[in-house]
């Protein structure tokens, strides 16, 4: 159904394998199709681990002990490692940090790229070579064809973040999860890949997840946030009302501690209709 949300995650709660922590509880947040949600909040709050339920791939000596996350109608924490091919990296992908590690060293990335696009389409070797160029340039790199050709070790970082979005997209998916895929990037080139990631989205009519410890990253990007804590929300709403009028003191603190970032900036705009 249309008004349905794509993504609805109900009562999650995370625990070690043997119980005796709890490291995400009773997390609960809707996603509608096509929407964009920023989940905030320092190292060890349950951020990344909320989105690797998401994924199916809790690390391990962690498990799901209670709640449903319904992917399009589709409770996809009953689904066996079969069950999950057509939908992991096809209709949810995923961007993590340090890309550097996802890509194979001794093979052009290129090659990688056309690789993901015949897994998951029906293109021939050439045709798939044809398409990677395209998406390279839709990434906004220059001379694609001389990116096509090059191995991870001769791009920079935010080159390599570019080629790993244009994989995790190979399989047009409709929800893309980005887990702090850009906080290994200096400012100026962090800006630029948020940028390809708003303009795709839009593009796409993706859903997106974006994870991020840094408020102004996700204020640059998202319609609603959840802030966490110790592995459970302490505030969710919209992205202007949160960072504009803040009630919980965690997320003050957030904003007071990122308004040199431009935050307030951000909200003077939006607040105004700029």
């Amino acid at each position: 159904m249309p008004d349905t949300p794509l993504l609805q995650v109900t009562n999650l709660t995370v625990t070690t394998a043997d119980g005796s922590a709890e490291l995400v509880r009773g997390v609960s947040f809707d996603l509608p199709r096509h929407g964009t949600l920023g989940i905030v909040g320092e190292s060890g709050s349950g951020k990344s681990l909320t989105c690797r339920s998401i994924l199916g791939i809790v690390p391990e000596g962690c498990v799901i002990t209670t709640g449903e996350i319904i992917f399009d109608g589709v409770d996809v924490t009953a689904l066996t490692h079969k069950e999950w091919l057509p939908l992991r990296g096809n209709r949810i992908s995923a961007v993590f940090q340090d890309p550097g590690s996802y890509l194979n060293p001794s093979i052009p990335v290129g090659k990688q790229l056309a690789e993901a696009l015949r897994a998951t389409s029906s293109l021939g070797r050439r045709a798939a070579a044809a398409r990677a160029v395209e998406l390279f340039a839709s990434m906004g790199l220059h001379d694609p064809e001389f990116v096509y050709r090059q191995y991870p070790f001769e791009l920079s970082g935010g080159m390599l973040q570019r080629v790993l979005i244009a994989i995790a997209l190979s399989g047009d998916p409709d929800l893309l999860i980005a887990d702090e895929a850009t906080t290994a990037l200096d400012v100026t080139v962090q800006a630029e890949v948020l940028d390809v990631i708003a303009d795709l989205r839009a593009s796409r009519n993706l859903a997106l997840v974006l994870v991020s410890h840094d408020l102004a990253v996700v204020a640059q990007v998202c319609d609603t946030i959840i802030v966490m804590r110790d592995g459970v929300i302490v505030e969710a709403g919209a992205t202007t009302d949160v960072l504009g009028d803040p009630q919980h003191e965690y997320t003050r603190l957030l904003v007071d501690s990122h308004a040199t970032y431009g935050i307030e900036k951000y909200l003077a705009g939006e607040l105004a209709g700029v």
